[in-house]
């Protein structure tokens, strides 16, 4: 059980990380497919971002999340670390064009 609360933990890192990405930068999600169709990307873009951080936080909260030194806030980083990562990787192919 206790791996599957890590695993959350991660996935609640990469929500965070996708969430204030489509919050504070519309430069890197304006491309997104369903951003760009929207009739208005910018306000899609930012209610993304919301629903993500609040997934991210419903994580947290049935997990029952102690902010701390411990190995539950190490799994949010990695979480976090890994998406920003994958990310940069993939719009680095993204800008090459």
């Amino acid at each position: 059980m206790e791996i599957l609360k890590d695993i959350l933990f991660v996935f609640a890192g990469v929500f965070f990380h996708m969430s204030f990405l489509h919050l504070f930068s519309f430069y890197e999600t304006q491309y997104h497919p369903i951003i760009a169709k929207s009739k208005n990307p910018y306000l899609a873009s930012k209610i993304w971002g919301v629903i993500q951080f609040v997934v991210g936080t419903l994580i947290l909260v049935l997990c029952k999340y102690q902010l701390g030194r411990n190995i539950q806030t190490l799994m949010i980083s990695i979480g976090f670390i890994f998406w920003a990562l994958f990310m940069g990787l993939l719009a680095g192919k993204h800008f090459k064009k």
